[in-house]
């Protein structure tokens, strides 16, 4: 019996059998330089299996098969030499159910720790009373004033603020909605959401995106955030705020802001399971029309969402913002780079400019920024799709990131 139909009769690959030949169990003849299996070697196959069915590894299958095939055994010699090494693996397995016994108690002994440890330090995060000057019309600029509340801990969790215009801003379960885009969360716990991000999504981006985090954090100084006001644009699911969430100081006021409600709902909920009291404004708007006060921001944080932007517009996103910032204001940012677009590219070409390193950075030089420090990551060949939740390139396009620090 040839190669072919000797893997099908057995539903294994020819790779498996040539894995087997090469280890020496299996010793098939050769008839004109190709494989010939007789019956003994599917009893030998049919050994193989049914041993390692038994937890043998495949040195022990070979260790015992050739055992028998070159003492030529009888078959109580046989069954002794079986008996014996199957008293051995009983063991071996007794004990490894003893020690698997003993790590699943351990497990769940921390299974109930992080249970209690998540219980009693979950907290509630809304808008910070203390903040509140912050918070400005976007129609007529006039301050925001609490018309009705529900407040808890020195911060607003429901109610709604009026401006002098009467135009009204709702405030729920402590995030401030000006306009948004509902989409139905596919997630019922923070976490949930965020394993199934890691899991669908290509390994080069994920290691990209862990070593933006990596960057940012070893590049921006000690105590930098003190007495200081961000806003990050495009909050998304946190992976920028939930990394510098510890470094943010008892005076630092951070104001996420995002289109998509269930994003910032997922964020928020993340930080609250944190159990770390921080000054954070959550606003769900669009970016042309964020109730804040004008030269008032000393930080901008950018992470990637100036390039999304492009994806389907025109211009470089954070010129809109510029009204916001102070003029001595820092820009902590990352932009997503095609280094080639292929012609079936999901950018349209007049989209593409400030996909493009050297416009990013002609840009920002003429934006008055100065650099402080910058770094372009590797870059990325797609062979296929990045994610589930990535879906701006096509296979044969190359990508990479550029993360810059600046100040004006």
């Amino acid at each position: 019996m040839k190669i072919g139909n000797f893997t099908q009769n057995n539903n294994l690959t020819k790779d498996t059998i040539r894995h087997y030949i090469a280890l020496g169990i299996l010793n098939p003849k050769k008839i004109n330089k190709q494989y010939n299996f007789t019956e003994n070697d599917q009893r030998t196959l049919d050994q193989l299996l049914h041993l390692k069915s038994l937890n043998f590894t495949l040195s022990e299958v070979k260790s015992i098969i050739l055992t028998k095939k070159l003492g030529n055994l009888d078959s109580k010699t046989s069954s002794y030499l079986y008996k014996n090494y199957y008293l051995k693996k009983s063991k071996e397995i007794r004990e490894e159910i003893k020690s698997l016994k003993k790590i699943d108690n351990k497990l769940n002994e921390e299974i109930e720790s992080l249970l209690l440890e998540g219980e009693n330090s979950e907290i509630k995060i809304g808008i910070p009373l203390n903040s509140l000057y912050l918070l400005k019309c976007p129609l007529c600029q006039s301050e925001l004033k609490i018309c009705k509340g529900n407040i808890e801990d020195n911060q607003i969790l429901d109610g709604i603020l009026k401006c002098s215009c009467q135009k009204e801003y709702v405030i729920k379960d402590g995030i401030l909605i000006v306009s948004h885009t509902h989409f139905e969360p596919p997630y019922d716990y923070p976490q949930d959401f965020l394993l199934n991000y890691i899991d669908n999504t290509k390994k080069e981006l994920l290691d990209n995106i862990y070593k933006n985090s990596a960057w940012f954090s070893n590049t921006i100084p000690n105590k930098f955030f003190k007495e200081k006001i961000l806003l990050e644009i495009g909050s998304g699911i946190g992976f920028f705020l939930s990394n510098i969430y510890d470094d943010l100081e008892e005076d630092t006021t951070y104001i996420s802001v995002d289109l998509n409600l269930d994003s910032q709902i997922f964020l928020k909920k993340s930080l609250e399971i944190k159990g770390i009291k921080k000054n954070i404004i959550f606003i769900c708007s669009d970016f042309k029309e964020i109730p804040i006060k004008i030269n008032s921001v000393d930080i901008l944080v950018d992470y990637l969402t100036s390039s999304s932007f492009p994806f389907r517009n025109q211009g470089f996103h954070i010129e809109n913002l510029d009204k916001y910032l102070k003029e001595n204001s820092v820009l902590l940012s990352g932009y997503i780079i095609f280094e080639k677009f292929k012609n079936n590219s999901l950018i349209k070409s007049n989209f593409r400019k400030y996909l493009i390193l050297k416009n990013i950075k002609i840009k920002l030089l003429e934006m008055n920024y100065k650099v402080l420090s910058q770094k372009q990551l590797p870059s990325i060949f797609v062979d296929g799709e990045l994610g589930k939740y990535e879906d701006f390139t096509v296979p044969g396009e190359i990508i990479s990131t550029y993360l810059y620090f600046g100040k004006r």
